[in-house]
């Protein structure tokens, strides 16, 4: 490593050679120098370059990269060809500068060599090493440019699907728009309908009136059908009552025939052949006479049955007489509800109950019922603004979906989405990212290390920057990501610093800042570094 003390390059013999003339980007010198002057003027801010004197009085430049440390400054020189392109003593000297020019520093000159080879490659072409490096660095920011380019063809593109979604979105509004003056029209359809549905219903009553009529008419024919059942009923009755009696006298008959037998056998008993074919005769004119008491008496209790089916068929008529003349004041009852009916509406008399033409209950007829329904109709439930408004603010089952990527308005997301218990819902991937959320902060502090950092006594003159390289014992190799903060600054001046880098690099805490104080500033930093597996 080539040290510069003061203003005097001290070169060890290992570094003294810096190539042969084949060479080309095969060696690297480092320089390094304190900070601050003698002086008192801090470097670092300044921009280095090698200047390079061969023989014959010949001269070249060449780049230097900077790194600045607490204490110093590191220069390395990457020693391209055009450096080592004249064999034999060359003369180096570092030379610094500002941007501005008014802070001008540079070294006395100190002594390299190129050495000899047998084979020395082309003849140096007089470009200077300076300019190489320069039109180096020009392609790789065109490079840079070329790709920052794509990315904003990549950002056109991008804005011109967004335009094209937006166009689209448009499109979706004007069709919702006209889907909600269908639904309207829709909705005024249905209404007329219904209109004309209370018409028909008027018809509908008008008919039911002629059919209460034409019942009032069969009912008095019931009536009449009544009347001559139990008319009917009374003629059985007489009939029944006529069996029994015959069948009276039919046992008054047989009575007497078994007295004539009991006297003829008393008569046969004078002589035997008479008597026993008196005995013979009235054993069958006995048998006769039993079988016929026998058949009377059954012919008695039969008329007895038909006496109460007779009696129970009368009752019956009775009944449905009552049930007649029932049907019949009905009917009268009907018949005056419609008395003068015409066959119109108007001429059936009927009672607001509902106040449609002023009062509760008051007497109108049904024609005068119907005008003042389909008005309210008309005027309240057809041309009602409000109600088409709500119905045309109603959601479509066709606009439900079950999905949780729903962001069009005038759709909703399906009610299982919101049910975590559902799988794939929108609820249950929440949860999902939740619990993945809670199982992850359980295990962010044993990936997290925090460690702190301080340093004290930082001279920073009036106006100028400062640099500042703080150690910090951390395995970086361990780690994925390492966060340099700077939490406090104390100090002579110390709310006059204004710091512009604070980020970690090569294990340390590297903080740039600036005094923008009037007077010299000497401050103290302290701060932690978080280090994340």
């Amino acid at each position: 490593m080539i040290t510069v003390v003061g203003r005097k390059l001290v070169i060890p013999e290992k570094d003294s050679q810096i190539g042969t003339t084949y060479d080309n980007n095969s060696e690297v010198r480092h320089i390094r120098l304190n900070r601050i002057t003698a002086g008192g003027v801090d470097l670092a801010n300044l921009r280095f370059k090698l200047d390079l004197e061969y023989e014959d009085a010949i001269l070249d430049t060449c780049l230097l990269d900077a790194e600045m440390q607490e204490n110093h400054i590191l220069l390395t020189w990457s020693i391209p060809a055009a450096c080592v392109s004249h064999k034999g003593t060359v003369w180096i000297a570092v030379r610094a500068y500002d941007e501005n020019g008014t802070i001008k520093w540079a070294t006395n000159p100190g002594a390299v060599y190129v050495g000899h080879t047998i084979f020395d490659g082309e003849a140096y072409k007089g470009h200077l090493a300076e300019f190489e490096q320069l039109e180096e660095r020009i392609t790789q920011k065109a490079e840079t440019l070329d790709a920052n380019e794509s990315k904003r063809q990549e950002a056109e593109e991008q804005r011109k699907a967004n335009e094209e979604r937006r166009v689209n979105n448009e499109a979706e509004w004007q069709r919702q728009a006209e889907t909600a003056i269908a639904k309207a029209n829709t909705t005024l359809e249905k209404a007329t309908e219904k209109a004309e549905e209370a018409t028909q219903a008027a018809a509908t009553a008008t008919v039911k009136a002629e059919a209460a009529e034409a019942s009032s008419e069969a009912a008095n024919q019931s009536a009449n059908t009544a009347r001559q059942a139990a008319n009917t009923a009374a003629t059985r009755a007489t009939e029944a009552e006529r069996s029994a009696t015959a069948a009276s006298r039919s046992e008054s008959t047989a009575s007497q025939a078994a007295s004539t037998a009991t006297a003829k056998a008393e008569a046969a008993e004078a002589s035997s052949t008479a008597a026993n074919q008196s005995a013979n005769t009235a054993s069958h004119a006995a048998d006769t006479a039993t079988t016929r008491a026998t058949e009377a008496e059954r012919s008695a209790t039969a008329a007895n049955q038909s006496a109460n089916t007779a009696s129970q068929a009368a009752a019956t008529a009775t009944n449905k007489a009552t049930e007649a003349e029932r049907s019949a004041e009905e009917a009268n009852q009907i018949a005056q509800g419609l008395g003068g009916f015409n066959g119109k509406a108007s001429s059936v008399s009927a009672v607001d109950e509902q106040g449609l033409l002023g009062g509760a209950d008051g007497t109108s007829n049904v024609q005068e019922l119907l005008d003042a329904l389909a008005q309210k109709v008309a005027l309240e439930l057809v041309s009602n603004t409000k109600l088409v408004e709500i119905l045309s603010e109603y959601i479509a089952t066709s606009s439900i979906n079950n999905t949780g990527l729903v962001t069009e308005e005038g759709f909703v997301a399906d009610a299982r989405q919101m049910n975590p218990n559902v799988a794939g819902s929108l609820a249950a991937k929440v949860k999902k990212n939740t619990d993945d959320i809670v199982t992850a902060n359980s295990n962010l502090a044993s990936k997290i290390t925090v460690m702190t950092y301080s340093k004290a006594n930082i001279p920073i003159v009036a106006g100028d920057d400062f640099f500042a390289n703080i150690p910090v014992d951390i395995e970086t190799s361990a780690y994925r990501w390492v966060f340099p903060i700077l939490s406090d600054i104390t100090g002579d001046n110390s709310t006059k610093i204004n710091i512009s880098t604070c980020i970690w690099q090569n294990g340390q805490v590297h903080i740039k800042g600036n005094n923008q104080a009037t007077g010299t500033a000497n401050i103290s930093l302290s701060g932690i570094v978080i280090a994340i597996k």
